[in-house]
């Protein structure tokens, strides 16, 4: 089985090594077995997997290496699962399934147009701008807290914790 049930990344060129283990100590070698799925693509996010896992007589686990590539491409969060099947000299364990999440390392960051903005005690309203350092072709959604010695509802009322940018905009 594997050791955990999964992990998050984001994309680029690394390899994410994956642990599967035996539930007890094997005497003959044991083959495990897996399909991948996801929304991933073999061979734009991710380099072709074997599907099998050898292990040796005694030998109590082993990695299956997911080799991440970084495409050029703006992404929405993608995933590889790995799914065990089947086993010739073993049983399988308990977690049959391992997901990869793969977030895009391409997405533009936020910030605000004004970082510090000072305002008399009785003005009526005041709106920060906050700015995406540039479009993209997806929504993006900035979540933001306000700080500082003034409180909420003592001495502002504000409720939107979350800002969202429809796909080519910055602001």
């Amino acid at each position: 089985s594997f050791s955990s049930s999964g992990a998050v990344t984001l994309e680029g060129n690394k390899t994410i090594n994956v642990t599967l283990g035996l539930n007890k100590t094997n005497t003959l070698p044991v083959t495990a077995y897996y399909r991948v799925k996801g929304n991933a693509s073999m061979g734009l996010d991710y380099d072709a997997l074997s599907g099998e896992v050898n292990f040796a007589a005694s030998q109590a686990s082993q990695t299956i290496a997911i080799n991440l590539l970084d495409d050029d491409l703006e992404d929405p969060n993608e995933s590889v699962i790995l799914e065990l099947y089947g086993a010739i000299g073993g049983n399988l364990g308990s977690t049959l399934v391992y997901t990869l999440g793969i977030q895009d390392n391409k997405l533009p960051s936020a910030y605000f147009v004004q970082p510090e903005l000072k305002v008399e005690e009785k003005q009526q309203a005041i709106t920060p701008e906050i700015e995406l350092s540039r479009a993209t072709t997806q929504t993006v959604t900035v979540n933001y807290a306000l700080g500082g010695t003034a409180e909420n509802s003592k001495d502002y009322q504000h409720t939107i914790q979350a800002l969202s940018f429809p796909a080519g905009t910055t602001r």
